[in-house]
């Protein structure tokens, strides 16, 4: 009977597991972010839909190629690279922005901030890391910043003075 009652609640376990399993699954493919997880040695062990659905690109079709050589610009390598060993080392990341290559070649602006995921001893054998697209802010930041500059030049260049008038002519 003991042994019944004991294999009950091992299955209830089990069950309650596999749940949690598939809801942290489905969280982790909702999610519109992209989200990787590194081993030590720097290859993503996990990725979201997100990922493959920015990129054009499913990384099971990649086969062994480097996930960096293949999304980071080559002028933003070094710095990943070193991203990842610095929170492998126990250090904190604070958001960085880096930008990956799509499968057409456009070019999409990530902020990333990433953790290390520490064991019973302290060592990070993990690296979780999550990127926003900023794409578009980063592009508005540049056109308000571009309008901004023509309207000062224009008001600084301007050889007379600029009124300007309500509708009802006060000035």
């Amino acid at each position: 009977r003991a042994l019944r009652g004991s294999e009950e609640s091992r299955a209830r376990t089990e069950a309650t597991l596999r749940e949690e399993l598939q809801f942290a699954s489905d969280l982790f493919d909702t999610v519109p972010a992209i989200i990787l997880v590194f081993d030590q040695r720097g290859d993503i062990v996990r990725h979201n839909r997100y990922l493959e659905l920015l990129t054009g690109r499913r990384l099971s079709e990649l086969g062994a190629a480097d996930w960096i050589d293949t999304f980071v610009p080559a002028r933003c390598r070094e710095i990943a690279r070193a991203d990842i060993a610095d929170v492998l080392a126990g250090s904190s990341s604070d958001a960085c922005a880096i930008p990956i290559v799509t499968a057409q070649g456009d070019e999409r602006v990530i902020e990333w901030r990433a953790t290390g995921f520490r064991d019973a001893t302290g060592n990070a054998p993990f690296v979780l890391a999550v990127g926003l697209d900023i794409t578009e802010r980063v592009a508005a930041i540049g056109r308000e910043q571009e309008a901004e500059h023509r309207y000062r030049t224009l008001f600084e260049t301007m050889m007379q003075g600029c009124f300007v008038e309500r509708a009802d002519g006060v000035l």
